[in-house]
Order: C-alpha cells, then sequence, then structure tokens
C-alpha cells in the first residue's frame, strides 16, 4: 500500500504554561501564540504602534499546544510517523502523556516513530514550548555572554531566526509556536532520499537514492522540460546510485542571459508490482563557476561566470517576509521575486540573520532565474562553541544542504 500522510492542523488548543493565566484558546497551526491572542483582541495587532510589545512579554512566558486525535490509519500499516516542519525552541512534544521529541532548533525539522505509541481510538498529542528568551538567558548563565551588535544577547544561544528578536528593519516579537504544518505518515516503505546529480561534462543525471522499510527496487524515470520521457533505470531498493544520460543536455542560465530549462526525475519504490511511494525533483544542467585571485597575487578579483562569460550579479540582500513564518506564502514569495527580478536582480544573499526560506522560494527562484547566495543561520555575534550548540548546528546545516543541493538557482553557501 502506499504512503500516505494526514495533516494535524485542526482542532488544536493553547494555553499559559507558566502560571500567568488559566485561559485556553483555539490555536491555528501552523501559527503562533502572539497571532492567535492577537485575532481574539487579547493583544493589540503586532505591527500597530507599540504592539509588539505586548506580542514581545508573552515571549517571556511557557506555553501548551494540545491536540485530541484519532488516527485515520489502522493496522495496515507497520510504520507510523509524526513529522514536524517547524517547530520553535525549545519544545517537548508528548504523545498520549509519554514524551516522544525534545526539539532545540527551529532550523529543523523532525521525523518520530509513533507506530506503538497511538491508540485505536482518541489519542492526545500536546506539545510544550519554553520560553527562547528564558531559556536563551539560562544558557548565557551557563556558557557566558557572547557579544551581539544587535538584538537580546541571548539571541545567540536560540536556534531560531535572529531578527525576530529585534533588528534595524524588524521589531523584537519572538514568536513562538507550531510555526510549520504537522503531517502522520503511514507506509510500509518510503523514499527517505532523492538527489538528483546533473553532471554536464558526462551528459547524464546521476540519481543517489535511499529507502526505508520495505521496497525490493527503484524505478527512476527521466522526463524532458516539455515533459517526454527521455530515460528510465531501476535499482535495489535500499542505497542506490542510477545514471540517466541525456543527449545534448540543455542549459539552465541566470535571469537575462538565456532559457531555464529544468528536468523532472520521478523516483517509485515498488514491493513486487505493488508501489509503496513515489517522489519527484526538478534538476538542470548548469555551468557557473565562481573566480578568484588567491590573496597573494596582489589581485582583487571575485566574481561569476556563466557559460565561461562574466555576469554582473546586481544583487541584493534578502531578508525575512515577516516576523511571523506561518505567514509566509507562496504568492508573497512570487510578488517579492518578480520585483527583484523587473528591478533587474539576478543573485540574492538570504542573509544569516532570518531563515532557510521554504521551498517554494527556491522553485521560484529556479523558474525565474534569480541565483540564490545562501549564508547559513548567524549573523552579526559571536557564537557559543560547545559541544551541544555545535552538534545542533552539524544536524541544522546537514538537513538544510541536503533539502537544497538540487536547484539550479542555488550558487554558493556562506558560513557567514
Amino acid at each position: 500500500m502506499r504512503r500516505q500522510a494526514v495533516r494535524l492542523d485542526r482542532g488544536w488548543s493553547a494555553g499559559d504554561r507558566s502560571g500567568s493565566s488559566s485561559e485556553v484558546f483555539p490555536a491555528r497551526v501552523p501559527g503562533a501564540v502572539q497571532t492567535d491572542l492577537a485575532r481574539f483582541g487579547k493583544i493589540p495587532d503586532p505591527y500597530r504602534g507599540e504592539g509588539h510589545r505586548a506580542a514581545l512579554r508573552l515571549a517571556e512566558r511557557d506555553w501548551a499546544y494540545r491536540l485530541d486525535f484519532a488516527s485515520p490509519f489502522g493496522g495496515d500499516y507497520p510504520y507510523l510517523d509524526l513529522v514536524f516542519e517547524g517547530l520553535d525552541p525549545f519544545a517537548r512534544v508528548f504523545l498520549n502523556e509519554a514524551e516522544v521529541l525534545e526539539a532545540q532548533n527551529a532550523f529543523r525539522s523532525y521525523r518520530v516513530p509513533v507506530a506503538g505509541r497511538l491508540r485505536p481510538g482518541e489519542n492526545r498529542l500536546e506539545v510544550w514550548i519554553d520560553s527562547p528568551l528564558k531559556r536563551g538567558r539560562e544558557l548565557e548563565r551557563r556558557w557566558g555572554r557572547h557579544p551581539a551588535a544587535i538584538g537580546d544577547p541571548a539571541r545567540v544561544f536560540v536556534r531560531k531566526g535572529a531578527y525576530q528578536f529585534g533588528w534595524d528593519f524588524a521589531p523584537p516579537i519572538v514568536p513562538l509556536g507550531i510555526f510549520r504544518p504537522v503531517r502522520l505518515e503511514a507506509y510500509h516503505g518510503r523514499i527517505a532520499e532523492l538527489w538528483p546529480r546533473a553532471r554536464l561534462e558526462e551528459a547524464a543525471i546521476e540519481v543517489v537514492l535511499q529507502s526505508r522499510g520495505a521496497g525490493d527496487r527503484f524505478e527512476v524515470l527521466l522526463f524532458s522540460p516539455e515533459g517526454a520521457l527521455l530515460a528510465r533505470a531501476e535499482a535495489a531498493a535500499g542505497s542506490a546510485r542510477v545514471r540517466l544520460p541525456v543527449a545534448r543536455p540543455r542549459l539552465w542560465w541566470p535571469r537575462g542571459l538565456g532559457p531555464r530549462p529544468r528536468y523532472r526525475v520521478v523516483a517509485r519504490l515498488y514491493q513486487g508490482a505493488t508501489l509503496l511511494d513515489e517522489l519527484e525533483r526538478r534538476v538542470a544542467f548548469r555551468d557557473l563557476r565562481l573566480r578568484r585571485k588567491p590573496p597573494e597575487s596582489g589581485e582583487k578579483h571575485f566574481y561569476f561566470e556563466a557559460g565561461g562569460v562574466p555576469f554582473f550579479a546586481g544583487g541584493a540582500n534578502w531578508v525575512p517576509l515577516d516576523p511571523f513564518p506561518h505567514r509566509f506564502t507562496r504568492a508573497r514569495y512570487h510578488r517579492r521575486l518578480a520585483a527583484a527580478a523587473w528591478a533587474g536582480v539576478r543573485l540574492l544573499r538570504v542573509w544569516g540573520g532570518g531563515v532557510y526560506e521554504t521551498e517554494d522560494f527556491y522553485d521560484l527562484a529556479d523558474r525565474l532565474g534569480i541565483l540564490i547566495w545562501q549564508d547559513f543561520m548567524f549573523a552579526c555575534a559571536a557564537y557559543p562553541e560547545t559541544p551541544e550548540f555545535l552538534a545542533e548546528v552539524e544536524a541544522e546545516a546537514r538537513e538544510q544542504v541536503r533539502r537544497l543541493r538540487h536547484h539550479p538557482s542555488l550558487l554558493l553557501w556562506c558560513g557567514n
């Protein structure tokens, strides 16, 4: 049976865990405590007047989200996973009163196996979110003060958008909540990794695959930018690598320099003749290079080439659309990116004080031919180098690089 997923986005409630109030209110997921309470008139609009001050006071408290739900999946699936795409730190997740996850990083997603923990009838899911301000200050006392040029110094201990703590363009609000979707996945086997790599010099697309659970073979299909089937390959399930030849590869060019064809790669996981899972990615052939001279040469060259020809970047800095990430939508991304393209921008630097943007952002950049200089999320501060902190940063970096690496618009990673 094919992998199934159900979003858990209805029926949530939230309340104050810090003793300030016993009131429980209906909560939106994805969402934030501040936008929920503003919606009910409990605090002013955070965007108007001094409304951000009331929103910031809420970030000094601890909160709890709760959802009672019946699992739509019976005993037909051996694997059941709870998937959180975006949780504010510092979060603890309980399923039927048993702790199943402790999350400390808003720049990561989390997958929790829960097959043995779901009940046949009603289940209770709770998410406790501690105040990032209080926890950040506790870590500051423990690890020592780290200078920050802007924003609350405690922010450097919290893996969360630095701009949310206040910046020159953003009020200090520190939103907290479940800001991206939550879903329950059921499967016999799933595709855990699909990485297509366009290799121009080999005139081929190499596809790296991994599966989890059941499944005995992969099928990989390659389609032209117009949708015609170009190649097909099979491989044993588990960890596999296949090569799909492309006659006369067509190049993807930055905006204003040429067309932007993308090839579609579809991967399927089978057990015998039964389809268990299917994923797809779009990928492109590029000829983009960074040119620079070594310091000892005495010359200062740092520029990019497309097809061997230097081009003017026309660059700009990208900051998040909104203090509240659950308000990022494809329509809002499109308006801003289309305006950037109209203004002559060919390269956007995703600034390290913001967030790693959603898939919609990078897909639109691919379509519009806007190159992305991608910062890792560090900005204007000295950061801790404790083993605990570095472990979180490594896990975050691995996830984000894997998530974004197939996008032709992704030009450069910057450590910041």
